[in-house]
């Protein structure tokens, strides 16, 4: 399923349970293919091969399906 970054600022915990935030190496506005080839609705992660190449599981709500970016991006057109 392809999947469009719509945010790459995302959580980390460590041991103790304390959260941080991380940049990951994605691209806004970039479309990623999820390769675990679920539907992407109430899925908590998804995996996806970032910037660098590398594969690594995200949060889902990193993320938007393609058809509801062209639906914004419609929206947006048409609102101006």
């Amino acid at each position: 399923m392809k999947l469009v970054c719509v945010n790459n600022i995302g959580s980390r915990y460590n041991s103790n349970g304390e959260e941080r935030k991380v940049q990951y190496r994605l691209t806004i506005g970039k479309v990623y293919e999820d390769m675990s080839l679920e539907d992407l609705s109430g899925k908590k992660y998804a995996l996806i091969e970032n910037d660098d190449g590398n594969k690594g599981i995200f949060e889902s709500s990193l993320f938007i399906s393609i058809d509801e970016w062209r639906d914004r991006k419609i929206s947006e057109l048409l609102n101006k």
